[in-house]
């Protein structure tokens, strides 16, 4: 979805057993760190354990993400929880994240939101 949205998913290089074609894989904080510090955004996924509402928040789940990019300059997004429920409306998720990528913030939306 980033891609269609015209960005460039930092993490497109790690291999992925395609055997196991599931929409997450499991990584450790190093390679995690070194794939996507310098990443210009930082989307969270808030359907994980029920959501962040802050950079603040996210930090306390990992301190070593105050050293991103995107957290230094505020450019972090939380999905909504139901992001992943409502298949029919990928393409607004994607046209979401087009607006988040050129660099909007649009009020409305709906599916990914901008933490503060």
């Amino acid at each position: 979805m980033i891609e269609i949205a015209g960005g460039d998913y930092a993490l497109k290089d790690l291999l992925v057993d395609e055997e196991n074609a599931l929409s997450t894989i499991n990584i450790g904080m190093e390679d995690f760190y070194r794939e996507a510090n310098a990443a210009d955004i930082l989307i969270y996924n808030g359907s994980i354990d029920g959501g962040i509402g802050s950079i603040e928040e996210l930090l306390v789940k990992n301190e070593l993400l105050k050293d991103f990019k995107a957290v230094k300059q505020g450019d972090v997004w939380s999905t909504s929880l139901n992001m992943f429920q409502e298949s029919s409306k990928i393409a607004d998720v994607i046209e979401e994240m087009a607006d988040v990528i050129a660099g909007g913030c649009e009020p409305e939306h709906k599916y990914l939101m901008r933490l503060e």
